[in-house]
Protein backbone atom coordinates (compact mmCIF):
# COMPACT_ATOMS: atom_id res chain seq x y z
CA UNK A 1 0.00 0.00 0.00
CA UNK A 2 1.41 3.38 -1.00
CA UNK A 3 2.16 5.68 1.96
CA UNK A 4 0.21 8.93 2.29
CA UNK A 5 1.68 12.35 3.07
CA UNK A 6 0.69 12.17 6.75
CA UNK A 7 3.21 9.31 7.18
CA UNK A 8 6.14 11.58 6.37
CA UNK A 9 7.61 13.87 9.04
CA UNK A 10 9.69 15.97 6.65
CA UNK A 11 10.72 16.07 3.03
CA UNK A 12 14.30 16.96 2.08
CA UNK A 13 16.04 17.26 -1.29
CA UNK A 14 19.49 18.49 -2.21
CA UNK A 15 22.64 18.09 -4.25
CA UNK A 16 25.64 15.92 -3.37
CA UNK A 17 29.20 16.24 -4.74
CA UNK A 18 29.88 12.80 -6.24
CA UNK A 19 33.14 11.54 -7.71
CA UNK A 20 32.92 9.82 -11.12
CA UNK A 21 34.15 6.34 -11.89
CA UNK A 22 37.83 6.44 -12.90
CA UNK A 23 37.14 4.74 -16.22
CA UNK A 24 34.12 6.81 -17.14
CA UNK A 25 33.48 10.55 -16.85
CA UNK A 26 30.11 12.37 -16.64
CA UNK A 27 30.48 13.89 -20.10
CA UNK A 28 30.40 10.37 -21.55
CA UNK A 29 27.31 9.26 -19.64
CA UNK A 30 23.57 9.57 -19.83
CA UNK A 31 21.83 10.45 -16.56
CA UNK A 32 20.38 6.97 -16.05
CA UNK A 33 23.79 5.35 -16.56
CA UNK A 34 25.72 7.56 -14.16
CA UNK A 35 23.96 6.91 -10.85
CA UNK A 36 24.87 3.36 -9.87
CA UNK A 37 28.60 3.74 -9.50
CA UNK A 38 29.08 7.31 -8.25
CA UNK A 39 26.85 7.16 -5.20
CA UNK A 40 29.11 7.61 -2.17
CA UNK A 41 32.61 6.66 -3.25
CA UNK A 42 35.42 9.17 -2.99
CA UNK A 43 38.73 9.83 -4.72
CA UNK A 44 41.84 11.50 -3.34
CA UNK A 45 44.67 11.07 -5.80
CA UNK A 46 46.53 12.87 -8.54
CA UNK A 47 44.23 11.29 -11.13
CA UNK A 48 41.44 13.63 -10.01
CA UNK A 49 43.72 16.62 -10.55
CA UNK A 50 45.65 15.47 -13.62
CA UNK A 51 42.69 14.29 -15.67
CA UNK A 52 39.89 16.20 -13.94
CA UNK A 53 36.26 15.10 -14.16
CA UNK A 54 36.17 15.81 -17.89
CA UNK A 55 39.49 14.29 -18.92
CA UNK A 56 41.34 17.62 -19.30
CA UNK A 57 44.96 17.44 -18.19
CA UNK A 58 45.87 19.43 -15.06
CA UNK A 59 49.54 18.99 -14.04
CA UNK A 60 50.21 18.28 -10.36
CA UNK A 61 52.85 20.79 -9.24
CA UNK A 62 54.85 20.75 -6.04
CA UNK A 63 52.94 22.46 -3.25
CA UNK A 64 49.60 22.09 -4.99
CA UNK A 65 46.86 20.93 -2.57
CA UNK A 66 45.46 17.42 -2.82
CA UNK A 67 41.73 17.48 -3.54
CA UNK A 68 39.23 14.95 -2.27
CA UNK A 69 35.93 14.54 -4.10
CA UNK A 70 32.75 12.65 -3.25
CA UNK A 71 32.22 10.64 -0.08
CA UNK A 72 29.82 11.30 2.79
CA UNK A 73 29.84 12.30 6.47
CA UNK A 74 29.73 8.73 7.74
CA UNK A 75 32.98 7.90 5.93
CA UNK A 76 34.78 11.15 6.76
CA UNK A 77 37.50 9.48 8.84
CA UNK A 78 38.29 7.05 6.02
CA UNK A 79 38.28 9.93 3.53
CA UNK A 80 40.71 11.90 5.70
CA UNK A 81 43.04 8.93 6.02
CA UNK A 82 43.12 8.44 2.24
CA UNK A 83 43.77 12.14 1.67
CA UNK A 84 46.60 12.34 4.21
CA UNK A 85 48.18 9.13 2.91
CA UNK A 86 48.05 10.45 -0.64
CA UNK A 87 49.60 13.78 0.38
CA UNK A 88 52.38 11.94 2.24
CA UNK A 89 53.07 9.74 -0.78
CA UNK A 90 53.24 12.69 -3.17
CA UNK A 91 55.57 14.51 -0.74
CA UNK A 92 57.85 11.48 -0.54
CA UNK A 93 57.36 10.98 3.19
CA UNK A 94 57.99 7.64 4.88
CA UNK A 95 54.70 5.71 5.28
CA UNK A 96 53.58 5.01 8.83
CA UNK A 97 50.52 3.41 10.45
CA UNK A 98 47.35 5.42 10.94
CA UNK A 99 47.31 6.79 14.49
CA UNK A 100 43.65 7.85 14.66
CA UNK A 101 41.81 4.63 13.78
CA UNK A 102 41.02 3.87 17.43
CA UNK A 103 41.26 7.42 18.76
CA UNK A 104 38.22 8.48 20.79
CA UNK A 105 36.58 11.63 19.45
CA UNK A 106 35.26 14.53 21.52
CA UNK A 107 32.38 13.49 23.75
CA UNK A 108 33.40 9.86 24.09
CA UNK A 109 32.19 8.15 27.24
CA UNK A 110 31.56 4.61 28.40
CA UNK A 111 28.17 3.40 29.58
CA UNK A 112 26.26 5.51 27.09
CA UNK A 113 23.23 3.21 27.21
CA UNK A 114 22.53 4.36 30.77
CA UNK A 115 22.06 7.93 29.54
CA UNK A 116 19.02 6.98 27.42
CA UNK A 117 18.05 9.74 24.98
CA UNK A 118 20.88 12.01 26.17
CA UNK A 119 23.47 9.42 25.17
CA UNK A 120 23.94 11.33 21.89
CA UNK A 121 25.69 14.04 23.95
CA UNK A 122 28.30 11.61 25.23
CA UNK A 123 30.40 13.05 28.04
CA UNK A 124 28.26 16.23 28.06
CA UNK A 125 25.10 14.30 29.05
CA UNK A 126 25.70 14.60 32.84
CA UNK A 127 25.89 18.39 32.48
CA UNK A 128 22.51 18.43 30.72
CA UNK A 129 21.16 16.21 33.49
CA UNK A 130 22.25 18.87 35.99
CA UNK A 131 20.12 21.45 34.17
CA UNK A 132 17.12 19.14 34.58
CA UNK A 133 17.95 18.43 38.23
CA UNK A 134 18.05 22.15 39.00
CA UNK A 135 14.84 22.87 37.04
CA UNK A 136 12.73 19.70 36.51
CA UNK A 137 10.43 21.39 33.98
CA UNK A 138 13.41 21.60 31.61
CA UNK A 139 13.29 17.83 31.35
CA UNK A 140 9.78 17.86 29.88
CA UNK A 141 9.47 16.63 26.29
CA UNK A 142 8.82 19.58 24.00
CA UNK A 143 6.59 17.60 21.62
CA UNK A 144 5.19 14.04 21.78
CA UNK A 145 6.55 13.27 18.30
CA UNK A 146 10.13 14.28 19.08
CA UNK A 147 12.50 13.28 21.90
CA UNK A 148 13.92 16.71 22.74
CA UNK A 149 13.54 18.52 26.07
CA UNK A 150 14.07 22.09 27.24
CA UNK A 151 17.47 21.38 28.80
CA UNK A 152 18.82 20.48 25.37
CA UNK A 153 17.70 23.85 24.03
CA UNK A 154 19.40 25.68 26.89
CA UNK A 155 22.55 23.60 26.36
CA UNK A 156 22.56 24.36 22.62
CA UNK A 157 22.48 28.10 23.33
CA UNK A 158 24.80 28.15 26.34
CA UNK A 159 27.43 25.67 25.19
CA UNK A 160 26.97 25.10 21.44
CA UNK A 161 26.64 28.73 20.30
CA UNK A 162 23.08 28.46 18.95
CA UNK A 163 21.63 31.94 18.34
CA UNK A 164 18.19 31.30 16.85
CA UNK A 165 15.32 28.82 16.74
CA UNK A 166 16.65 27.60 13.39
CA UNK A 167 20.07 27.02 14.92
CA UNK A 168 18.53 24.90 17.66
CA UNK A 169 15.96 22.91 15.69
CA UNK A 170 17.92 22.40 12.46
CA UNK A 171 21.61 22.53 13.41
CA UNK A 172 21.94 21.42 17.05
CA UNK A 173 19.05 18.97 17.09
CA UNK A 174 17.52 17.37 14.00
CA UNK A 175 13.94 18.31 14.82
CA UNK A 176 13.22 20.14 11.56
CA UNK A 177 14.39 17.23 9.43
CA UNK A 178 12.67 14.56 11.50
CA UNK A 179 9.25 16.18 11.78
CA UNK A 180 8.73 19.68 10.39
CA UNK A 181 5.18 20.01 11.68
CA UNK A 182 6.13 19.01 15.23
CA UNK A 183 9.17 21.30 15.12
CA UNK A 184 6.97 24.25 14.16
CA UNK A 185 4.46 23.43 16.89
CA UNK A 186 7.07 23.43 19.66
CA UNK A 187 8.61 26.77 18.67
CA UNK A 188 6.81 28.93 21.32
CA UNK A 189 8.53 27.08 24.17
CA UNK A 190 11.81 26.88 22.26
CA UNK A 191 11.72 30.64 21.55
CA UNK A 192 11.06 31.27 25.23
CA UNK A 193 14.09 29.24 26.33
CA UNK A 194 16.40 30.69 23.68
CA UNK A 195 15.28 34.24 24.51
CA UNK A 196 15.83 33.62 28.21
CA UNK A 197 19.36 32.35 27.58
CA UNK A 198 20.24 35.24 25.25
CA UNK A 199 18.36 38.00 27.06
CA UNK A 200 16.03 38.72 24.14
CA UNK A 201 12.62 40.37 24.33
CA UNK A 202 9.12 39.35 23.22
CA UNK A 203 9.45 41.13 19.88
CA UNK A 204 12.52 39.04 19.10
CA UNK A 205 10.63 35.88 20.00
CA UNK A 206 7.72 36.79 17.72
CA UNK A 207 10.08 37.47 14.82
CA UNK A 208 11.80 34.13 15.39
CA UNK A 209 8.49 32.28 15.45
CA UNK A 210 7.38 33.73 12.13
CA UNK A 211 10.74 33.08 10.47
CA UNK A 212 11.04 29.47 11.62
CA UNK A 213 7.45 28.53 10.81
CA UNK A 214 7.94 29.86 7.27
CA UNK A 215 11.10 27.78 6.99
CA UNK A 216 9.42 24.66 8.37
CA UNK A 217 6.64 24.95 5.80
CA UNK A 218 9.22 24.22 3.10
CA UNK A 219 9.89 20.84 4.69
CA UNK A 220 6.26 19.77 4.98
CA UNK A 221 5.20 16.95 2.67
CA UNK A 222 2.04 17.99 0.84
CA UNK A 223 0.71 15.21 -1.36
CA UNK A 224 -1.95 17.32 -3.05
CA UNK A 225 0.56 20.01 -4.01
CA UNK A 226 3.00 17.58 -5.63
CA UNK A 227 0.86 14.74 -6.94
CA UNK A 228 0.24 16.34 -10.31
CA UNK A 229 3.89 17.19 -10.83
CA UNK A 230 5.67 14.14 -9.49
CA UNK A 231 2.93 11.48 -9.39
CA UNK A 232 1.72 9.74 -6.22
CA UNK A 233 4.02 9.22 -3.25
CA UNK A 234 5.59 5.80 -3.38
CA UNK A 235 8.38 3.77 -1.83
CA UNK A 236 11.20 1.95 -3.60
CA UNK A 237 11.53 -1.77 -2.97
Amino acid sequence: MAPTSDKFGSGVAGLAPLAPNRQCYPCQLGVSESVSFVVTDHAADEEVQQESFFGIGVPLEQGQPVNIAGGKWTTSRNMTEDCVNQAARLAGLTPRPNGTKSLNIHGHCSGGSQLEHLSVYGSAAPSIRKIIDSEPAMGDQLHPALPYCGAEIAWAVGRESARSIEDVLARRTRALFLNAKAAAQMTPRVAQIVANELGRDKQWQDHQLVAFRALAQNYRVNESAHAGKFGPLRTTE
